[in-house]
């Protein structure tokens, strides 16, 4: 399955202003093999899903349909030229209130046949289950971090 890689950067809640370039995106938000990535990583401001990053919140959609959170992971705006959206500070308090209390890991386990269904593929294998978990994870430390700090998400997709 060639997937798709995506990005979810902690910003400043207030007075952030979107990138209007591709240059601008991928220094704040960048890709694994771009300058930057390992440092936002270790500095706790950046979580990068690849190859199954729309899972993440397709997996939170799946296993929480009933949340008002669940929808709110996947942003409803984009700017279809760049692939960016933003996620404001309110949202992700809710989001990070969700998933700190959420068994993400017993959630991929659970989902995955729905997840396979999703995405079109006959099914999901250990392997990809964990990785999604991982993601989850990781992306759910970081709206953690982000909520902490009153801070609103960029995300950046990369197909």
């Amino acid at each position: 399955m060639g997937g798709v890689d995506v990005f979810w950067r902690r910003v400043s809640g207030e007075g952030f202003v979107t990138p209007g370039s591709m240059a601008e995106v991928r220094a704040l938000a960048p890709h694994f093999a771009e300058d930057g990535y390992q440092e936002a990583v270790e500095a706790g401001l950046l979580a990068g899903a690849e190859a199954f990053g729309e899972m993440v919140p397709a997996l939170v959609k799946l296993a929480a349909p009933d949340h008002p959170a669940s929808r709110l992971l996947w942003p409803s705006r984009w700017n279809d030229d760049l692939m960016t959206s933003m996620v404001e500070a309110d949202d992700v308090r809710e989001i990070s209130d969700l998933l700190a209390n959420s068994p993400l890991e017993e959630w991929a386990e659970r989902c995955r046949v729905a997840l396979a269904a999703e995405f079109y593929l006959p099914e999901l294998s250990d392997e990809i289950v964990e990785i999604v978990a991982r993601d989850a994870r990781e992306v759910a430390d970081l709206f953690a971090a982000a909520a902490a700090a009153g801070d609103a998400i960029f995300v950046r997709v990369v197909a």
